[in-house]
């Protein structure tokens, strides 16, 4: 007896349909990244499983990191304002610019707010240092100023939003299944069937990429673009009875 699995399109109301959809799109690309790119991969999946270091060590690197930055920032304060005491003294100001400069990138990365404070702290010493004796300690101004101004936005909440990249694509999706240009889909042993506006349109198992299976949703991805479907639109049978029909036929992920 022949099985078939119907689909009947109804808007979608899922709240979080865009965030599943983006989950299925990676998967999709990745997917036919693997295809086009096999050795590429394999290397990737390599390098992924090399074994990592223990808590330990990558506690003890990140504090070996954090004294380093430290001690790169002082003993650069230090070579900084000797040499701007004695501007002839070019050598230690390269090595107090370097030392400083190495110093303040390792502390915004490990310790921002430790060296937002400490920055902050020295710009003030020196600027307010400098305007108050400007004969004796005017050179000062050249460290002061940038030492205020990297305090300060290092202590300025920094919050950067990551982009999903596959989010406009998954809005664009749902955005055109809400018009219901698809109203039917058909899984059968022959094949799937697509109705778009009555125009049934056969579509064989070879011509499918793959189906990735969300919480919600199917993203059916064959030769002329991409469908979406919802579980709750598949009629008599249950998700788990398509799932196991369907894997039988096509490339099946679930996320």
């Amino acid at each position: 007896m022949e099985k078939n699995f119907l689909f009947i399109m109804t808007p979608v109301q899922i709240p979080d349909a865009r965030e599943q959809l983006s989950k299925a799109l990676e998967q999709l690309t990745e997917l036919c990244s693997r295809t086009r790119y096999p050795r590429l991969w394999k290397l990737t999946d390599k390098l992924n499983s090399m074994p990592k270091l223990p808590e330990e060590k990558l506690r003890f690197r990140r504090i070996y990191r954090s004294v380093l930055g430290i001690i790169n920032w002082v003993l650069g304060v230090l070579l900084l304002m000797t040499g701007l005491m004695e501007p002839e003294m070019i050598i230690l100001l390269a090595a107090g610019a370097a030392g400083y400069g190495v110093g303040t990138v390792i502390l915004w990365r490990r310790l921002r707010k430790t060296g937002g404070i400490i920055n902050l702290l020295l710009g003030l010493l020196l600027c307010f240092g400098a305007l108050g004796n400007p004969d004796a300690l005017g050179r000062m101004l050249y460290l002061g100023i940038p030492a205020l101004v990297i305090g300060i936005a290092s202590l300025i909440p920094w919050r950067r939003k990551k982009k999903n990249p596959y989010a406009p694509t998954a809005e664009t999706l749902l955005s055109q299944r809400q018009e219901m240009a698809v109203t039917r889909v058909l899984f059968s042993d022959g094949g799937a069937e697509i109705d778009t506006g009555g125009q049934k349109q056969p579509v064989s198992y070879n011509e499918i990429v793959c189906i990735i299976a969300s919480k919600d949703l199917y993203l059916l991805g064959w030769k002329d673009g991409l469908t979406v479907l919802q579980k709750a639109d598949l009629q008599e049978q249950t998700a788990g009875q398509f799932a196991a029909f369907i894997r039988q036929k096509i490339a099946w992920i679930e996320i």
